[in-house]
């Protein structure tokens, strides 16, 4: 196999190419799609575009994701003995994160006769899982985590959210006497 050296010059001054395709300019990479300006900057529109789709896929696979949590909860909801205590409001919140930048998401008020439930969208990148939803009532949350090999999980218990997990977490959020906050 050859091996192909770029002297300082070429390195520091002068775009060139390596037998393997990949432009070496100013101490930068590209790969042989990339295409050099007239004044030898790297133009990356292949390699943009390949990004661009890229993040296209991530946050469509992660808005499918929370769309059937929020589906996955409504129906949960609609068996609870005390269903008539909740109604679903479904929402878009308006989301920012790097390298994606701005998208909507779908969100979930449980309103009941006591306390609002969200069922919030933190973020599509969490460490150690793909995404996270947190469930709150604005005094107490638990946190999911996505994992496109185990599904939603509870942080905290470190178990896969089920119905009966669920109603847990709803009977703790779900406290008598506290007021709904006031909007000013």
């Amino acid at each position: 196999m050859e091996s192909f050296v770029l002297n300082n010059k070429n390195l520091l001054n002068e775009p060139c190419m390596d037998k393997l395709g990949i432009y070496f300019y100013n101490g930068n990479v590209a790969l042989a799609s990339a295409k050099l300006s007239y004044k030898g900057m790297i133009v990356m529109s292949d390699l943009e575009e390949t990004i661009k789709l890229n993040n296209q896929r991530i946050m469509e696979e992660w808005i499918a994701a929370l769309h059937s949590l929020m589906s996955q909860v409504k129906q949960w909801v609609s068996s609870f003995p005390h269903k008539d205590s909740f109604s679903a409001v479904d929402l878009m919140v308006n989301k920012s994160e790097e390298p994606v930048g701005e998208y909507q998401a779908p969100m979930l008020i449980l309103t009941t006769d006591q306390t609002p439930i969200e069922v919030l969208p933190v973020g599509r990148f969490a460490i150690g899982a793909i995404g996270r939803v947190d469930i709150t009532n604005h005094k107490r949350s638990f946190t999911l985590l996505y994992s496109s090999s185990k599904g939603w999980l509870l942080m905290d218990r470190r178990k896969p959210l089920t119905e009966e997990l669920f109603k847990e977490i709803i009977d703790e959020l779900y406290v008598e006497g506290v007021t709904k906050p006031e909007l000013h």
